[in-house]
């Protein structure tokens, strides 16, 4: 029956998804071949050579080699041979071109389709080939217009073998017909960088990159979106192109080069630096407006993981020489951030172009408190070259005692140990060195005073002291309540609120409270006028639940009454018995 329907069988064999279908449709055929001859066509040929199953594209094969004639060659049946997955097929195709090379590669529509084949043996017969034959300009440019139409049909459903295939044409395309490549539009260009596929915008990048027009005639825009491109590739061709530019046109673009140095891209961000290098090296000015442009954006959030560290490098090695240019202001800005980035730059400035002279003291003891231990380092240095401002400026000088940093509290007890003299401390200084929250200045402050005390700044330290609510300075002050209060009830009146802190205070300071108790009794039997001051101050604190204390102020109160009787006291005696003579404090 299939004898009969020779027809039938090529039929089976162009439309059958079936390997069992094809198997049986080619053995049939090869028992009719006589019959099949004459009803097949190059079309057929290059159908049954691209089927997926070898055992049709072997019988498409041999039917090729039946049916090809060499004075009539068919350019549709060699590219279907140079397309097959059968090596063979492949080979055979090869050989009959390379028969008639000079013919097939004049022909416009032959070398396009192969720049895309999948198979490494024909790209690189494809490459000698080419490297081998002097093609006329219309088959060079037919060739080109029709690879960027196959690329242009290609889209993000593309796998990854296309993909490969779109830039292998790209680099023949590029290594074989340069001359007309390279004068192509820039709507062509653009066109291609504006394509889904990175393989694409590739060759439309590289196009540019070697395009024979100069760089200043070309469309606004068409750099900055190679620049800001999706890939980077297209991003680090971009910078690359802007060294095509002159040195005059980059001077008026420098808003573009501090664009390029803050770019969210690595890449374009490393790109850039020759091309900074090479425009300081002709104009310094170049230099110093980079640097005042580029310093402040240390101030704020980075915009991509690794942009600070490459500005640092920017504006510390390429630029070091030129980062003076910022000022002290700015400077002190980078310096006081919250940023350890500015932190660097602004060390850079302290350590290369600061002057000392020019910063006030505050200022100085602030870098003293900075996180980075250089710019600390350089604070210590100071202050060691320094001395008769140190001296000068003592008051200022001692708040570096309050840094947060260990190392710079360490140095300034060392320092002020040492260096300034007697006369050196007065008492407001050292007053302010105890008023610090930190107990260790507070401690360092009770030193010196211990150590430098004249008796006739003692009622200013006690008075001074009194208002500190630290414990152990309300205990240190304690010590010059008998010599510098003692037979003055004006400082009774001026230390009210310190005795009252100290006695309020609910199971501490028990030294500062016995010489305060003991003091008050003393003065209190002296005048009227004491009398009185001392029965406020009990008065108030005869409330406390401390039954110590609550006797203590009982007694002073009964030394008044025997003392003053007239005297105004919150305490009453009532006789209960059997107790009589019982006594207890009225609420004042």
């Amino acid at each position: 029956m299939w004898d009969r329907q020779v027809a039938g069988l090529l039929h089976l064999l162009a439309e059958s998804r079936s390997r069992v279908v094809h198997e049986f449709a080619v053995k049939a055929a090869r028992a009719n071949l006589a019959a099949v001859l004459p009803l097949i066509d190059a079309d057929f040929l290059s159908l049954l050579l691209s089927k997926e199953y070898k055992v049709s594209t072997q019988f498409g094969l041999e039917l090729a080699r039946q049916w090809y004639r060499a004075d009539e060659p068919s350019i549709p049946l060699l590219q279907a041979l140079l397309r097959c997955s059968l090596a063979e097929a492949r080979q055979q195709g090869m050989e009959w071109v390379d028969d008639q090379k000079e013919r097939f590669f004049q022909a416009a529509d032959f070398i396009a389709p192969l720049l895309f084949s999948p198979w490494e043996t024909v790209s690189e017969w494809l490459d000698h080939s080419l490297t081998a034959l002097t093609l006329p300009e219309t088959v060079q440019t037919t060739t080109i217009a029709r690879a960027i139409g196959r690329m242009n049909e290609a889209d993000q459903q593309s796998d990854a073998t296309e993909r490969r295939c779109l830039l292998q044409a790209g680099q023949l395309l590029e290594k074989h017909f340069p001359s007309l490549l390279y004068h192509a539009s820039f709507q062509l260009v653009q066109h291609l960088l504006s394509h889904p596929l990175a393989e694409v915008q590739n060759f439309g990048a590289r196009i540019l990159l070697h395009h024979q027009s100069p760089p200043e005639s070309w469309p606004d825009g068409l750099l900055l979106g190679l620049i800001n491109g999706s890939i980077p590739d297209l991003r680090r061709t971009g910078v690359e192109l802007l060294n095509r530019f002159s040195d005059e046109s980059l001077f008026g673009q420098l808003d573009l080069i501090v664009g390029l140095c803050l770019s969210p891209h690595a890449e374009v961000r490393r790109a850039v630096l020759p091309l900074v290098d090479r425009l300081i090296r002709r104009e310094a000015r170049v230099g110093d407006t980079l640097c005042g442009e580029l310093a402040p954006h240390l101030l704020r959030k980075e915009n991509a993981p690794g942009r600070d560290a490459d500005l640092i490098e920017l504006l510390t090695v390429r630029l070091g020489t030129y980062l003076g240019s910022i000022g002290r202001q700015r400077a002190l800005q980078l310096l006081f951030a919250p940023r350890k980035a500015a932190h660097a730059v602004g060390q850079h400035y302290l350590q290369h172009f600061a002057d000392g002279s020019e910063l006030t003291l505050r200022q100085i003891v602030k870098l003293g408190d900075n996180e980075m231990r250089a710019v600390r380092e350089w604070v210590w240095q100071y202050y060691r070259e320094q001395r008769e401002r140190m001296i000068t400026e003592l008051g200022e000088a001692v708040r570096l005692m309050d840094a947060k940093w260990a190392d710079s509290r360490d140095f300034a007890f060392d320092y002020f140990r040492r260096e300034p003299t007697e006369e050196d401390w007065t008492p407001e200084i050292v007053v302010s060195i105890c008023d610090s929250v930190q107990p260790a200045v507070q401690q360092f402050g009770q030193e010196m005073i211990t150590r430098y005390f004249k008796r006739e700044n003692g009622e200013q330290y006690l008075l001074q002291l009194s208002q500190h609510p630290s414990p152990s300075l309300q205990q240190f002050a304690s010590n010059y309540l008998e010599r510098f209060a003692a037979d003055r009830p004006e400082h009774i009146e001026q230390l009210r609120h310190y005795f009252y802190a100290v006695l309020a205070g609910v199971n501490k300071s028990r030294v500062a409270k016995k010489r305060i108790f003991a003091f008050l009794q003393q003065e209190a039997l002296k005048s009227q006028r004491s009398a009185r001051l001392v029965a406020e101050v009990i008065g108030r604190q005869s409330a406390t639940f401390s039954i110590e204390d609550k006797a203590r102020c009982i007694q002073i109160l009964l030394d008044l009454r025997q003392h003053f009787p007239d005297l105004d006291l919150p305490l009453r005696i009532h006789d209960y018995a059997p107790y009589a003579g019982r006594t207890e404090i009225s609420n004042p």
